[in-house]
């Protein structure tokens, strides 16, 4: 059992390691992440140039939020759908297949570790420039943050697989991915808070899409804007959808390979 567990966890180390093996990597995934704070900072700047608060933020609010927004979202930006691009256009495919582990599992494992990285490296800069902003949190919503953190990984990676299935028939990822880290950056609130949106937009955006317990929840929850109640019905909502998607991702792929 034990040798079972340690086939899957090794595939964490290999999707950590994957991030060192090469210095382009972080150095890109470093500069956009600058780049999409710089940028994201003097647009909410120009917004805020005539008014202190808007939707009850104030710039310093806003500020935390879209430092918030733009690290989390660079945990889940690398587009691992190509790795199931790549398996497939290379035919090593066959040889995965053949070995007695579950494909869904090490395509999962190997995100968390490409993320754990990201986190590593972004941590520290993140918790720099919130001590220059003098931001307080209350110490119990930390945990909170991070289990909902935790629920929108798994999301994101268990929708990552869903979509990757499709590459079995493209063989490209290139625009499946394009299309997920559009519709992923708009509707988690990455871009904009989603309670920015029209009214008969945030109930949908909010409440009914899954995407919102990517970036949006977890924010709120770590600036204290959630009570108990809100929070569970959050992870409840998420596990709902990760479960869903778990269901689908698997039926899908267990037809795929009677074909």
């Amino acid at each position: 059992m034990i040798k079972s567990f340690y086939k899957y966890i090794i595939w964490i180390k290999m999707g950590f390691l994957s991030q060192l093996n090469y210095r382009g990597i972080i150095i890109d995934r470093l500069l956009g992440f600058l780049f999409q704070f710089v940028l994201m900072f003097f647009f909410w700047k120009a917004v805020y140039i005539d008014v202190s608060i808007i939707n009850g933020r104030t710039f310093e609010e806003m500020f935390v939020y879209m430092l918030l927004s733009v690290s989390i979202s660079a945990l889940y930006l690398y587009p691992t759908i190509s790795f199931i691009s790549m398996d497939v256009k290379s035919g090593n495919i066959t040889n995965i297949l053949l070995k007695p582990i579950d494909y869904q599992l090490q395509f999962l494992n190997k995100q968390f570790g490409i993320a754990l990285f990201m986190f590593i490296i972004l941590a520290p800069i993140v918790t720099l420039f919130l001590i220059i902003m003098q931001t307080h949190f209350v110490g119990i919503n930390f945990a909170f943050f991070f289990v909902s953190l935790f629920g929108g990984f798994l999301f994101n990676a268990v929708f990552n697989f869903l979509l990757g299935i499709l590459c079995f028939w493209t063989e490209n990822s290139w625009g499946i991915a394009s299309f997920k880290i559009v519709l992923v950056e708009i509707l988690s609130g990455t871009l904009i808070p989603l309670d920015f949106f029209p009214v008969h937009l945030q109930a949908f955006a909010i409440k009914i899409m899954p995407f919102s317990k990517i970036v949006y929840y977890p924010i709120l929850i770590l600036q204290g804007k959630l009570n108990i109640k809100e929070i569970l019905i959050s992870y409840t909502n998420a596990a709902v959808w990760i479960i869903l998607i778990i269901i689908l991702s698997s039926y899908f792929y267990i037809n795929l390979l009677k074909v």
